[in-house]
């Protein structure tokens, strides 16, 4: 099934929405809880969740709306769908911070959830696809990583791949740390190499003055 994160001030709706989704393969998961932005992309990623329904207006629980809370994930995640909920479209046009095709008119939700069903998993096979392409690329960059052929930023990059990625299981979460150890192991031995050269330099020298 296809596995959506809810996130809305009120769970009124989140039964319905749960039962009609279902008929689609769709697995609401609505969350419970008041959480910062960083702990709601924590159980996004516990959750491992493929897309996000938010609610425009998140007052009282929450002291943001769902725009903002849209901006700050996809800066997070990179591809991560996240799909507005409102009945006033046009705030939430007017912030430009969501796309007028991530915006889904609340009474859709019980008229037209079959077209509904197909934004949500249409942008989910798209996200499936691009988190395939970044483990290829992560992959394929980390021989490079290896020899010390990546710039700070690129070395950035994987790194943040790596998050990402293995935050949805979808790479071992033991290979960054075999990654610096087999750097460690290289610097030591290019160390060790450098102290014996040194060594046999300063034994040379000695011979010299005896």
């Amino acid at each position: 099934m296809y596995r959506v994160g809810f996130i809305d001030d009120q769970d009124k709706h989140v039964g319905n929405y749960k039962k009609r989704l279902a008929n689609h393969d769709i697995d609401l998961i609505y969350l419970k809880d008041s959480l910062k932005y960083s702990e709601i992309l924590d159980w996004v990623l516990e959750e491992k969740l493929e897309c996000l329904l938010i609610d425009y207006k998140l007052a009282p629980k929450y002291d943001f709306v769902g725009s903002k809370l849209a901006n700050y994930i996809n800066k997070q995640i990179f591809d991560l769908p996240c799909l507005l909920l409102t009945s006033y479209a046009t705030d939430a046009l007017r912030e430009s911070l969501v796309s007028k095709s991530n915006i889904i008119n609340k009474m859709d939700m019980r008229e037209g959830i079959g077209q509904v069903s197909e934004i949500i998993t249409q942008n989910i096979d798209v996200f499936r696809n691009r988190m395939e392409l970044a483990e290829e690329e992560y992959r394929s960059n980390i021989p490079r990583y290896k020899r010390g052929e990546m710039s700070p930023n690129e070395v950035a990059s994987l790194k943040e791949q790596y998050r990402i990625l293995s935050g949805y299981h979808v790479i071992e979460e033991f290979d960054w740390e075999n990654i610096n150890q087999e750097t460690d192991l290289e610097l030591t031995k290019i160390i060790d190499k450098l102290d014996k050269i040194i060594e046999k330099f300063e034994g040379f020298e000695d011979e010299k003055n005896i």
